[in-house]
């Protein structure tokens, strides 16, 4: 759909959430455009999203036409750090120039690496991004590649390793940061911004009470679905399907995402029958080792050997040994629970 997504990684050491100038240059670092095609490599960085921009609206149009854009749109956008939006539009003027030395240290600071104070006189940029303005320039960027009529931005946060070891001074940063993104995202400050931050379950319930106004947020009266949109919370151990019905619906993407991958039509009809049956069988008769890996591995599995080998329906003995095997070599993740 257009939008610019972000997938960041947060763990305790490397980029913890109580440390905003680490999660900007991650960001920073991570932000991408959609891929133009499935043989297209993913080419992350602020740079490339802006660059790109840029030299696609050149394309389009007269290029005296793009400045006076960048100037007249760009350079007057609502966007809090004025340092940031002038780096941003001197970025784009020097893709236009083709002017490489300057394009290279506004890449720089646009990723939040340090540059010297000379540097950034030069360029009339009055401030550098530290830990005291990291969150501003963060909501400076998404506010920026909103004025480029992008249609949005999307941040995944996914906490690879646990806080629960953390301090109580580290936790309680998290708590206030994850806070102000809450407050932000339901103001006009983080336009068409969809944020979201994964984390174990124990995490609401060792880590989010201990901060009221945080848990004021994320306390909700129901689970999110239809009839409850606002509920900002989305318990991924309770979904409103049935096992064998999630397991078919995944199954269905999984087999729409291998055509498109392999450049192959299979026959609709027969591996919807196929995957129906291995839903049944994973979902219904082997919960104990139903897991939603075991199934995507099972899928994977047989259309591998459909595209092989000639298609056909399998039997209910094919079916089962598909599962078993499939099961046998997935081991449980620990702490992984089986739905």
């Amino acid at each position: 759909m257009g939008f610019v997504t972000a997938l960041v990684g947060v763990s305790p050491k490397e980029c913890p959430f109580d440390d905003l100038m680490k999660i900007y240059a991650e960001v920073a670092r991570k932000i991408e455009l959609p891929p133009g095609g499935p043989d297209e490599e993913s080419q992350p960085g602020i740079e490339v999203v802006l660059r790109q921009t840029v030299e696609e609206r050149a394309e389009a149009y007269d290029e005296t036409a793009v400045r006076e854009w960048l100037h007249a749109e760009i350079g007057r956008s609502r966007v809090e750090s004025l340092a940031f939006r002038r780096a941003a539009v001197l970025f784009m003027e020097a893709v236009l120039d083709k002017n490489y030395d300057r394009e290279e240290l506004l890449g720089a600071y646009l990723r939040g690496e340090r540059i010297g104070s000379s540097e950034l006189a030069e360029l009339r940029i009055r401030e550098a991004i530290d830990d005291s303005n990291a969150f501003r320039y963060l909501r400076s960027l998404v506010q920026v590649l909103r004025a480029l009529d992008l249609p949005g931005v999307v941040l995944l946060f996914d906490e690879m390793d646990r806080v629960m070891s953390l301090t109580v001074r580290r936790k309680k940063a998290i708590g206030d940061n994850l806070r102000q993104m809450i407050d932000h995202c339901g103001q006009s400050t983080l336009p068409s911004l969809l944020w979201t931050y994964a984390v174990p379950p124990e995490f609401m319930t060792t880590v989010v009470p201990e901060y009221p106004a945080l848990e004021q947020r994320l306390k909700g009266a129901a689970r999110f679905s239809k009839v409850s949109v606002l509920q900002p919370i989305i318990d991924l151990d309770h979904v409103p399907l049935q096992p064998s019905e999630l397991f078919e619906r995944i199954g269905w993407r999984l087999l729409e995402l291998y055509q498109v991958g392999y450049d192959i039509t299979f026959n609709t009809e027969i591996q919807h029958d196929n995957i129906h049956s291995l839903a049944v069988e994973l979902g219904e008769n082997q919960l104990e080792s139903g897991t939603r890996r075991t199934f995507v591995k099972s899928v994977v599995h047989l259309l591998g050997q459909q595209h092989r080998e000639k298609e056909k329906r399998l039997s209910e003995s094919e079916v089962r040994s598909v599962a078993s095997r499939s099961a046998e070599e997935v081991p449980a993740l620990e702490g992984e629970e089986v739905f």
